[in-house]
């Protein structure tokens, strides 16, 4: 058997990039959790259930997205602003001064020669 015809039959196509971005933006524009059928109306071409069912699932793989009782919610940050910590300001801390600069550069040379 061939490697496109093992695919073909133990893999099951997904939704595409074009379904996906679809859905995201639905989920992204709304403020509260929407149950499936309300995202299918939402989107702008018809989506069959499993294909919709197949995108939340891989939303919810990388976190993207929440799914509970009363529907699935986009939850991932905007920006990563939002989720990083502000970088921390290198001028605050202490600074050292080596009293012998050549100090590291001998002790370099007698570990690796």
């Amino acid at each position: 058997m061939s490697v496109t015809a093992y695919r073909r039959r133990l893999l099951p196509r997904g939704p595409t990039l074009e379904t996906l971005h679809m859905i995201e933006e639905a989920l992204r524009s709304s403020p509260r959790p929407l149950r499936l059928t309300e995202i299918k109306t939402l989107l702008p071409r018809k989506v069959a259930h499993a294909t919709l069912r197949g995108a939340i699932e891989h939303y919810k793989r990388l976190g993207c997205v929440t799914e509970g009782s009363k529907g699935v919610m986009w939850t991932r940050a905007e920006s990563p602003a939002d989720v990083l910590p502000p970088a921390m300001d290198l001028k605050s801390l202490p600074g050292f001064r080596d009293e012998d600069p050549e100090a590291s550069l001998r002790h370099d040379e007698y570990l690796y020669g």
